[in-house]
């Protein structure tokens, strides 16, 4: 029988507030669970039903956050957010929330989506905000059939990651620095996304994702680049403003238009970018040149831009850097 589970939740805490955010889609607990399989019938069925799932028809959630309840407003895919006050010593694992829909159905927080949740004020000095396709997992973004091949026939569990990324990542945080995982991949894919980071060793943190679809959807003539862009610009915008004193190292590859974000980004906020890094997924030399007007942009802007093929030569390259400047 499907019920209505929070997938995800994402839970930040910042000074003396707590935000809230989430998509209710109703569907069997049991496909919550992914299995390890090579099996192409069982990963075609399994990513069908992520993208057949349907979003709550619910128009309102009700959130209770200890003793104060608020009535959300959910929109079309089932997607809602908030924020509460909330002590500001007060520590957010004591916080207590509750949820039901308008008619008093109550809301399942599965245990994928409970572990989203984190003390931004735990991080504030610096962070990272990573982009997920062609940066840290092999999704072929740029060409749709090698892209639905991979999604569609490769289980999560053996989806490959981009080479020496997850090394890249743990010394960038070293267990110290927040990470923010934010994608045009669409929230249909959540499960498989947390299953894949979680499986290759990469530092944790919250995946900001782009809208659900259905499945006649997902087939449609891809979005425009501008939907996309926007997606990942106002979703770094939201990071940047919940942490407003932390310096950012953004990364990303160069098959889409990470580069021009992250140079958008920095022009608004010179202060506040430490690096840029572009895993260079895509070597064509109209790119190629067009990454070198960045570049330039940047470091007139005294903010490094290193480019590299994989973790291990972006790592190297932001090493010898910053140990440079730091002579």
């Amino acid at each position: 029988m499907k019920k209505p589970h929070l997938l995800p939740q994402l839970v930040l805490k910042y000074e003396n507030k707590i935000h809230i955010q989430g998509q209710v889609i109703w569907m069997k607990p049991k496909h919550l669970k992914l299995k390890k399989s090579a099996n192409p019938l069982y990963n075609i069925k399994l990513v069908y039903r992520y993208f057949s799932q349907k979003p709550t028809k619910n128009k309102q959630i009700n959130i209770t956050v200890d003793d104060v309840c608020k009535e959300i407003k959910i929109d079309e895919n089932g997607f809602f957010h908030t924020d509460f006050d909330i002590r500001e010593s007060k520590k957010i694992n004591q916080v207590n929330i509750d949820y039901k829909l308008d008619d008093g159905t109550k809301v399942i927080v599965p245990e994928v989506s409970s572990s989203f949740i984190y003390n931004l004020d735990n991080f504030t000095d610096e962070a990272v905000i990573s982009d997920i396709d062609d940066t840290i997992l092999v999704s072929h973004s740029t060409r749709i059939r090698k892209r639905i091949k991979h999604l569609f026939l490769k289980n999560p569990h053996s989806r490959k990651p981009v080479s020496d990324m997850a090394e890249l990542y743990n010394f960038l945080t070293q267990g110290k620095s927040m990470i923010f995982y934010i994608s045009n991949s669409q929230m249909n894919l959540f499960l498989m996304i947390s299953t894949f980071i979680k499986k290759h060793m990469f530092p944790e943190g919250p995946l900001l994702l782009h809208e659900y679809k259905v499945v006649k959807e997902f087939f449609k003539k891809k979005d425009k680049n501008k939907d996309h862009d926007f997606h990942k610009f106002r979703s770094i915008m939201f990071v940047m403003h919940l942490m407003k004193n932390t310096r950012f190292v953004l990364v990303g590859d160069n098959s889409q238009h990470d580069p021009e974000i992250y140079q958008e980004i920095a022009r608004k906020y010179p202060n506040r970018v430490k690096a840029v890094l572009i895993r260079t997924y895509s070597q064509k030399s109209k790119r190629e040149n067009e990454l070198e007007k960045i570049s330039q942009d940047l470091e007139s802007k005294n903010i490094p831009f290193i480019t590299g093929e994989d973790g291990s030569e972006l790592k190297e390259k932001f090493e010898e850097h910053f140990n440079t400047v730091n002579v």
